[in-house]
């Protein structure tokens, strides 16, 4: 288990309850060189990135997704705009929630995650809906100040490629 954090005061308790799925912790503040280390490292079960994946970890995410598609990855970070999660979610995780996520919620998400399930926060569900049913294929992106504009998926692959660096 990799647990991506900057906050040392957040990684103790993470790697706390995270270690009680009986999982080996390790900690790193390089998400990106970790993840790309992962699509051969087999024994990695899953990983958290905590806080608002860079380009470069964006990126990374891509390429180990391509590599290891059933590697779980949970995303710490804000969803407002919901273009962070599904961006996000675009590049190979398999779940997000939000950043003030405690360490049981963070815990029970990996859990959810090892056994094939996805972890959103009901507003990127609502997102996700939204497209569906507009579109059936596209995304409706919705600002934090509450418009919402939608993508084709052509507009939506450019954003995801932008963001990735």
């Amino acid at each position: 288990m990799l647990i991506a954090t900057r906050d040392r005061a957040r990684a103790g308790p993470l790697g706390r309850a995270v270690g009680r799925l009986d999982l080996d912790v390790e900690f790193t503040c390089a998400p990106r060189d970790r993840l790309l280390a992962a699509r051969d490292d087999h024994a990695l079960a899953a990983a958290v990135l905590d806080g608002p994946p860079g380009a470069a970890v964006l990126r990374a995410m891509a390429d180990t997704f391509a590599a290891r598609p059933s590697l779980p990855i949970l995303v710490l970070g804000p969803t407002l705009p919901d273009v962070e999660p599904l961006v996000a979610l675009a590049s190979g995780a398999s779940g997000y929630l939000p950043p003030d996520a405690g360490p049981a919620e963070v815990t029970a998400a990996i859990a959810r995650l090892l056994t094939g399930d996805v972890v959103l926060p009901g507003s990127v569900t609502a997102s996700l809906v939204r497209g569906l049913r507009v579109h059936f294929r596209g995304v409706v992106l919705c600002g934090a100040d509450g418009h919402t504009a939608a993508l084709t998926d052509r507009e939506w692959e450019v954003l995801v490629l932008v963001r990735q660096g």
